[in-house]
């Protein structure tokens, strides 16, 4: 008879701690690198990572300087404070994270990907993998649709804003956990944190590639809240406001950052002030996302919320948050209520949290019930509606702030005529099986059209605005030109496009 083997119990090799060096801002300040220590988790896949690799300008170094970005917001910010940890995405266990995904000046999330393109811009390559605030602004959106994965696809042009928003504090905030950080701001603006810096001007090489004032976006600035229905969908002015996303963001985190900078002056105008602003904003934050409902005036929604959950952090400092947002004309007297009963809506779920209790509901509408569609391919269209509800408990039915439905149905109306007439389905929006509209991504475009950017395929072939994918976007279009439209121009994309502009672009001025 054979003898049986004996059976070992089977220990998992120990996986080996890694060191990698990153730029903390960007190269337009090579100086600031730091080192992160961590263990390879199932978070991220990063391609072309084998090894730390301080060679910058190599495939390898790129994906190291990506991997020690993600690896520090990750295990040294977010999870290290956040009370919802994250072990897994909204929709999988790993993101597949490309440093070098292609020529655009962009970089999106799409909820299984997070990729990052180079362009040519002041002569040489801009890679967006190199920039730590843009790094951490995508994985931003990545945090976000986790703990609410409802705000996605949801028809608000405000909660978009907010979506962009998020990444941009999640941004800032996260280099503020390096002293090394710290103190080049305070150097910077010799304590005046009112006064523009490192910090605060976000994307600093991509912003210097397109010629746009040296940064892409600042959470440092005077905008105050509008109803972005009144706005226009976009605007070449940089200091004035349009509904589009990345452009209304600014709003919301001029905000958070405005409270960061109030509080840290009042508390002493010290490192020690400065963490403590920057600690009450980022635990405010982390509360917040998971209690504020999807409703129709969601910037007031969240305001109310973060002062809320504010108050059971440090009431003196929640005092100076809701100061802030009333300046920015964000904060209402009194929720507006819904007076009347609402059957179709459908409730989800219901969760209690703090003193509070939020009701999340799905509520869809027919787009040819809120718009006048003359082409047919739309007619069957839905959109979600922001509908949820949220009582504290400690207040009962006079703190409640509940969705009124004629807002719900005006959002939904604005959110579908924003997608229809820029032509965003099937390039960030695309119509489900059932004919509900889903977003695909969220990109984070340069806002300039590549037509003005040397060394691009478009260069000097100015094109009329819409956000097709090819670096076009945002408020910073080129220049609407009174010119017959020609026919749609045909195999004019570089080949390291990945999208195909010839399909989504028509000429607008002379070639």
């Amino acid at each position: 008879m054979a003898r049986k083997k004996k059976l070992i119990n089977q220990v998992p090799a120990k996986i080996a701690k890694q060191t990698i060096k990153y730029y903390l801002n960007d190269p337009t300040t090579p100086d600031l690198t730091e080192t992160v220590t961590f263990t390879p988790s199932t978070l991220f896949n990063v391609v072309g990572y084998t090894a730390p690799n301080e060679n910058f300008t190599t495939t390898g170094g790129l994906a190291s300087n990506v991997n020690g970005v993600l690896n520090f917001a990750m295990n040294n910010f977010y999870n290290s404070y956040s009370p919802n940890k994250i072990a897994n995405w909204s929709k999988v266990k790993t993101l597949s994270v490309y440093p070098s995904a292609g020529q655009m000046a962009n970089a999106y999330y799409d909820r299984t990907n997070l990729k990052f393109f180079w362009f040519m811009g002041s002569g040489k390559k801009i890679f967006t993998a190199l920039s730590a605030e843009i790094v951490t602004h995508e994985l931003g959106h990545a945090v976000l649709d986790y703990n609410r994965p409802d705000f996605w696809s949801v028809g608000s042009m405000e909660i978009w804003a907010f979506h962009e928003a998020f990444g941009d504090v999640f941004a800032f905030l996260a280099s503020l956990h390096h002293d090394t950080m710290i103190n080049f701001m305070l150097s910077e603006t010799k304590g005046d944190l009112f006064q523009s810096s490192i910090v605060s001007k976000l994307a600093e090489q991509f912003g210097n590639g397109l010629g746009m004032n040296g940064y892409l976006r600042n959470v440092d600035n005077d905008l105050i809240y509008v109803d972005p229905a009144t706005l226009p969908d976009n605007n070449n002015d940089p200091s004035k406001l349009s509904k589009e996303p990345h452009d209304f963001s600014r709003v919301m985190s001029g905000a958070l950052y405005r409270i960061f900078a109030e509080i840290y002056t009042a508390k002493g105008k010290n490192v020690a002030s400065l963490k403590m602003a920057r600690d009450f904003v980022r635990d405010s934050l982390f509360k917040c996302i998971k209690l504020v409902p999807s409703t129709p005036k969601f910037y007031a929604a969240f305001a109310k919320v973060f002062v809320d959950i504010g108050k059971t952090i440090n009431p003196e400092l929640a005092t100076i948050a809701q100061n802030v947002f009333i300046s920015k004309n964000m904060m209402v007297s009194s929720a507006k209520m819904n007076m009347h009963e609402n059957k179709n809506k459908l409730k989800i779920n219901e969760e209690k949290e703090f003193n509070f209790t939020m009701m999340r509901y799905e509520h869809q509408a027919r787009v040819d019930d809120l718009l006048e569609i003359t082409n047919d391919k739309y007619k069957n269209l839905k959109i979600r509606l922001p509908v949820d509800d949220l009582v504290d408990d400690a207040m009962g039915f006079a703190g409640m702030m509940s969705s009124d439905m004629d807002d719900s149905i005006k959002c939904g109306q604005e959110a579908a005529k924003y997608i229809l007439k820029n032509d965003l389905i099937d390039k960030t929006w695309k119509v489900a099986d059932d004919g509900l509209l889903k977003r695909i991504m969220v990109r984070c475009d340069g806002f300039k059209d590549n037509c003005l950017i040397p060394g691009q395929p478009e260069y000097g072939k100015c094109w009329k605005y819409r956000i097709s994918g090819c670096g076009c976007g945002g408020p910073y279009g080129c220049p609407e030109i009174e010119k017959k439209v020609e026919a749609p121009v045909k195999n004019y994309c570089s080949p390291n496009y990945v999208i195909k502009c010839a399909e989504t672009r028509v000429s607008a001025c002379s070639r």
